[in-house]
């Protein structure tokens, strides 16, 4: 078995046994470049709550293997990859991640993989959950049925809380 089965075997073990704290599902699918436990609903976290994901060992360190760093426009500790693919896994978004999240979460580096050890694990700890919650354009769902779900691949969403995925009001949730 390799590190995602094991991992993947713990998680859904936790969950069957009511460990708190680990998510419920285990999805390596979620996003392009990234892969996380998808389904979390960010109603329901608390302080304390952690999950796994793995994404290019660039967007966890900050650095590429020519040391060219990642693209971080809020100048915080993590990378704007790092925080997107949180959000994305997310049933909901944490406004807080995408900002200034020092004291909001932490990420701590896990194991690489890949020929080029180019895939990596980190582990997500949901510090302060102010600020998180549900919105059309993070609910997983096609509310608008124009083929595009939630932000960013609904050109109607213009960030994660934008309650109308449609476009044509202008509210937030």
């Amino acid at each position: 078995m390799n590190n995602f089965t094991n991992l993947a075997h713990i998680a859904i073990l936790a969950s069957a046994l009511g460990w708190s704290g680990i998510a419920s599902a285990f999805d390596f699918g979620v996003g392009t470049g990234c892969s996380a436990i998808g389904g979390v609903d960010a109603t329901s976290l608390s302080n304390g709550d952690t999950f796994i994901g793995r994404i290019g060992s660039t967007a966890v360190s900050g650095f590429n293997k020519n040391g060219k760093p990642a693209d971080n426009s809020d100048t915080d500790a993590f990378t704007n990859s790092v925080e997107e693919c949180i959000n994305d896994a997310l049933v909901g978004y944490c406004t807080t991640v995408l900002g200034d999240d020092t004291n909001f979460i932490s990420v701590t580096p896990g194991a690489t993989s890949g020929k080029a050890n180019n895939k990596q694990l980190f582990t997500v700890v949901f510090e302060n959950i102010e600020g998180c919650g549900i919105s059309q354009c993070s609910d997983h769902v096609d509310n608008d049925s124009d083929t595009f779900t939630d932000y960013p691949k609904d050109p109607q969403c213009r960030d994660y809380d934008d309650n109308v995925e449609d476009g044509d009001e202008d509210e937030s949730a």
